[in-house]
């Protein structure tokens, strides 16, 4: 998919410049995720994205797969 390339190559680009693009690269994990998922929702940002699709099930799968 054209998409899961373009992901790729930004990452690829960023890596090559020695930035870390995972935030397991920063010593954050499991429970940095609940964290932020736990500010979201305190902020009631609970639907985001240009369509306010994006609920804390979306936001929690993207920041674990960034793990």
């Amino acid at each position: 998919m054209r998409v899961d390339l373009a992901i790729e190559r930004t990452r690829d680009f960023f890596e090559s410049l020695g930035i870390k693009t995972r935030l397991s690269d920063h010593e954050l994990g499991q429970d940095a995720v609940e964290t932020v998922l736990g500010q979201l929702d305190k902020h009631g940002m609970t639907a985001l994205g240009e369509h306010q699709d994006h609920t804390l099930a979306v936001s929690r799968s993207i920041l674990e797969a960034a793990l």
